[in-house]
């Protein structure tokens, strides 16, 4: 069922004043009753109170003069003692039940009152035998906390400490019962004229509450109703619908809000259109790096086995590695990291793979690596204007020679990872230059490293050794290396994905900041 918003604020302020009504009524009879408990609480506790200091003295009395008629054997006596007690007691509101004496062995020596609606008691006295003084006990309570009795029990002890009996008073709480019977008609009396009071308040308010709502429930939906058909309009592609500013109360505000956001819209719709039209240039662009890389997979050229792999930190990426064939059997691997990613990165990595080629095309493949950087590094020089940077690792492996001529160009250090004596030892490719692109007339020097069977070499970006988990620490070359050295034995394509799994692991949930490009190399004997 539908209701309409006029419908709603009258019917939700009805509810709530009921509520408030009924709330108040409830404080008013709960407050009224805390008042009465609390009265019966205290009424309760005086007339306990007031019964055990009163047997107490009175058994006390009657204790210590009763050894003599014990011992007299006077019981008539001992009963005159007790009636006239018990006949004073039903003028007041502390009623006796039964009044008893005893010797020691339990026999009743005198008791009141003494009738057949009373008949003879008895009194255990197996119990007593360490009772020094007078002691009271308050009786089982009813349902409600009114004790059935208390019973006061006091020794008769002569001079000499000698027991003769015991004196035991019953008193029967009758004008207890009816204080707080009469304390119950009265808060029944209060609790009912709190509810008609209530009632009667609470009609009022409720009418006076009806009326406003209808009043202010018409204030507000209209320009409301105005607001929604604006909305309506706008949804079913009228982008000039606009709603209209009336006062400066909140609902002013808002249609002046919606109006803006109309507007937003319109500038939003435009912004998407081009945004769209970024993102297929950017997925162009992605495409075509993906082609300047070489596809995944082990690669064997016989003396070397590699493999390598990448993963952009964004849709476009600023690392890049590559290799080919040159003269007389030689095998080219290069990696290289642009300064930052995304699209001019990217851009920045295709001039380099364009460079290569064309070195690789004019020369026939016979190329010196410290050549080879030279001519990169103008050409990154001319294309990035000193905007961007590359860093760059290149090597050439001759298997005639069995040696690894490289040059770096403020890159990574590799690692090369070496059975020596027995045990495995990590150490870096260590080669200095200037970044491509950084001084035009740049110089990088070759440096020449014998390869011997089963020496793994790993060229890496930064991307990997500075990736930081969740808790701010990077993954850092130390721990490359160890990896490194637990993969010596796999081959290049198992060993990258050790790296990268491990590499998943410690970074969790953290997000990539940069690059990562990885690419292992394996001697083969």
């Amino acid at each position: 069922m539908n209701l309409t918003l006029r419908i709603k604020m009258i019917g939700t302020t009805l509810v709530l004043l009921i509520f408030t009504v009924t709330l108040f009524a409830i404080l008013q009879l709960r407050m009224s009753t805390a008042d009465l408990e609390a009265e019966t609480v205290r009424l309760r506790a005086l007339q306990i109170e007031q019964a055990k200091q009163l047997g107490t003295r009175t058994v006390s009395s009657i204790a210590a003069s009763s050894h003599f008629l014990i011992a007299d054997n006077d019981f008539a006596a001992l009963s005159k003692q007790i009636e006239p007690v018990v006949e004073g007691a039903r003028q007041g509101d502390l009623h006796i039940r039964t009044a008893v004496i005893t010797n020691t062995d339990g026999q009743v020596l005198a008791y009141a009152p003494a009738d057949e609606e009373h008949p003879k008691p008895s009194l255990d006295v197996s119990t007593l035998g360490t009772l020094k003084d007078a002691e009271a006990v308050v009786g089982d309570v009813d349902k409600d906390g009114v004790p059935a009795d208390v019973t006061v029990t006091a020794p008769i002890v002569d001079r000499d400490g000698k027991v003769w009996g015991y004196t035991r008073f019953v008193y029967d709480l009758v004008g207890l019962r009816q204080a707080l019977a009469d304390i119950e008609t009265r808060a029944t009396e209060r609790r009912s004229a709190v509810i008609e009071r209530t009632t009667a308040l609470g009609a009022l308010f409720v009418l006076l509450g009806i009326v406003m709502a209808v009043l202010q429930s018409l204030a507000i939906s209209k320009p409301i109703l105005d607001l929604a058909r604006s909305a309506k309009q706008i949804a079913e592609g009228d982008l000039s619908a606009r709603a209209t500013v009336k006062g400066r109360d909140e609902i002013a505000t808002l249609s002046t809000s919606f109006n803006e956001m109309a507007d937003r819209i319109n500038l939003l719709l435009s912004e998407t259109a081009q945004k769209t039209a970024m993102e297929k240039e950017l997925e162009v662009a992605r495409v075509i790096q993906e082609t300047l890389l070489p596809p995944t997979g082990l690669v064997d050229v016989g003396y070397l086995r590699f493999a390598g792999y990448f993963r952009s930190a964004s849709m476009c990426g600023g690392d890049f590695w590559t290799h080919f064939d040159l003269n007389e059997g030689r095998t080219f691997l290069g990696v290289g990291d642009v300064t930052g990613h995304g699209v001019p990165s990217a851009m920045i990595t295709a001039a380099c793979k364009s460079g290569l080629n064309t070195l690789r095309s004019v020369t026939g493949g016979n190329l010196r690596i410290s050549k080879m950087l030279e001519e990169l590094n103008k050409t990154i020089h001319e294309a990035a204007r000193r905007k961007f940077f590359m860093t760059f690792f290149g090597m050439i492996v001759d298997p005639d020679t069995q040696t690894v001529e490289f040059a770096n160009a403020g890159h990574n250090f590799p690692l090369l990872v070496r059975m020596e004596e027995g045990k495995l030892k990590t150490r870096g490719l260590i080669a200095r230059g200037n970044r491509l692109g950084d001084v035009k007339d740049g110089r990088f020097t070759a440096r020449t490293e014998a390869l011997l069977p089963g020496d793994l070499v790993c060229l890496y970006t930064d991307g990997i050794t500075e990736y930081r988990n969740t808790a701010g620490e990077e993954f850092s070359e130390r721990r490359l290396r160890r990896l490194l050295q637990g993969a010596w034995s796999v081959e290049p394509d198992v060993a990258i994905q050790l790296v990268m799994t491990d590499l998943k692991q410690f970074a969790g949930d953290a997000v990539q900041e940069d690059d990562i490009t990885i690419v292992i190399a394996k001697i083969r004997g």
